[in-house]
């Protein structure tokens, strides 16, 4: 632990020497969306190619009984870890059994990322699975989120952009609660990320081939059955990536929502979400918004229901500061919320989630293709006749803090995190780094 700890402390951020720093730098391999465009195409050092998995550790992996998929050689996602027996159509393991594979396999060189944000996991889990665990789970209490904040996902990949880059004997492992929904994105996004895949719908039906044996899936039929808030955060990552810039920095004020045609006999409910938690919402007025710099104090907005024509608007005097990932929740409006028999999913009619980095002031019309209707409330919405319009201003609010998305140069190295800021990240989680010590202690003497 030593070392380990002078190790770190040589390669803390904003700290050490500048030739520790340097030589981390030079030492670890860039992620290729570092690269010149010119120079991108080859896959990173981190990550081989598609089709190149070992054939006697494949085999393993097949007569272990276990859910665990190959995405890459060393890049793999295995079902969530529990308490009961192994299932694999619900893309479950029992944990001691892939605590025992995983360490038979892999030693101390596996990492578990654990996306499910639950905390009803197995007691233990991190002892279990010999402390190899990171939570980067996200959750919204009392909202599901599929796709994590941005920032969020570009800490993820920076984290195992960096464990696979220290030794081509790592093996880099995620889950989620079901086992595609989170993972799918996570996994998605790291393709596109590492330069294994080109386009967002192409990354992710290369997850669905692999995990869900669905070898002749296309991105354009995948297209269609993925609800628009995906294809979104997709789309706005692989541009963050290919640009190397955020397109919009700064935060935005929401000064109204008009939702047209919606098909209901009562006054809906509208909540406002960011990344973490609700902001806002019509069934419980507040005298202040929850601004991510602290409660601000705010007029009520004016609120105007038309059940004739399905008509909803809300108008914020001085609007409602929005900074980052954002969602807007439509439920039924005249369900009690006590009512322990009603699963709160099953009143939701729509959601739109989007970032305020891929939007600027103005007028936002969307229509139904663009939102997450409700499945079972589909036919209800009339194509032509239903919409919603966001208006939003120029703010003066300070953005808040983010992992730095610069991709360029040894910054990217440096200050995004692909040693440095992971390397902090795993001693936190006191994931034991034998291979770490043998390589890279000798260099920080």
């Amino acid at each position: 632990m030593e070392s380990l700890r002078r190790l770190t402390s040589s390669l803390s951020l904003g700290g050490g020497s500048s030739a520790a720093s340097s030589h981390a730098a030079a030492s670890v391999a860039t992620p290729a969306s570092a690269l010149p465009r010119s120079q991108r195409r080859q896959s990173p050092p981190a990550l081989s190619a598609f089709g190149t998995i070992d054939s006697a550790l494949a085999a393993a992996v097949s007569a272990s009984g276990l859910d665990l998929t190959f995405i890459t050689d060393r890049f793999l996602v295995t079902g969530c870890p529990v308490v009961g027996p192994t299932d694999l159509a619900a893309k479950q393991n029992n944990v001691d059994d892939l605590a025992d594979f995983l360490e038979a396999r892999f030693g101390s060189q596996y990492l578990l990322l654990d996306l499910s944000g639950i905390d009803e996991g197995p007691e233990n889990l991190v002892e279990r699975l010999r402390e190899q665990v990171l939570d980067f789970g996200w959750s919204r209490a009392g909202m599901r989120a599929h796709t994590p904040p941005l920032d969020l996902i570009f800490r993820i990949c920076y984290a195992i952009f960096a464990w696979l880059s220290l030794d081509p004997a790592h093996v880099a492992l995620v889950h989620c609660q079901n086992g595609k929904t989170r993972t799918g994105v996570v996994v998605a996004c790291y393709l596109m990320y590492a330069r294994l895949a080109d386009e967002p719908m192409e990354a992710l039906a290369a997850f669905y081939r692999q995990r869900l044996d669905m070898r002749s899936l296309t991105p354009d039929s995948l297209r269609l059955k993925t609800p628009p808030s995906i294809r979104r955060f997709l789309a706005g990552f692989h541009e963050v990536v290919e640009n190397q810039r955020v397109p919009n920095e700064k935060p935005l004020l929401l000064k109204a929502i008009m939702i047209h045609a919606l098909p209901v006999a009562s006054r809906p409910r509208v909540e406002i979400w960011d990344d973490y938690r609700m902001t806002f919402s019509t069934a419980e007025p507040m005298s202040s918004s929850l601004a991510v710099n602290g409660p601000t104090t705010m007029s009520p907005p004016v609120i105007d229901w038309s059940e004739q024509d399905g008509f909803f608007a809300i108008l914020w005097e001085k609007g409602l500061d929005v900074d980052g990932g954002f969602s807007v929740l439509c439920s039924f409006g005249d369900v009690d919320d006590g009512d322990e028999r009603i699963d709160e999913s099953d009143l939701v009619l729509f959601r739109y989630v989007d970032s305020t980095w891929f939007l600027q002031p103005g007028l936002v019309t969307l229509t139904k293709d663009k939102l997450d209707v409700s499945k079972q409330y589909d036919h209800a919405f009339e194509e032509d006749k239903f919409s919603v319009d966001l208006v939003l201003h120029e703010s003066n609010k300070t953005r808040r803090t983010y992992v730095p998305v610069d991709l360029t140069g040894n910054r990217a190295v440096e200050q995004a995190g692909s040693l440095h800021w992971a390397l902090q990240k795993f001693v936190s989680h006191n994931v034991r780094w034998a291979q770490a010590n043998s390589l890279w202690i000798d260099n920080f003497k």
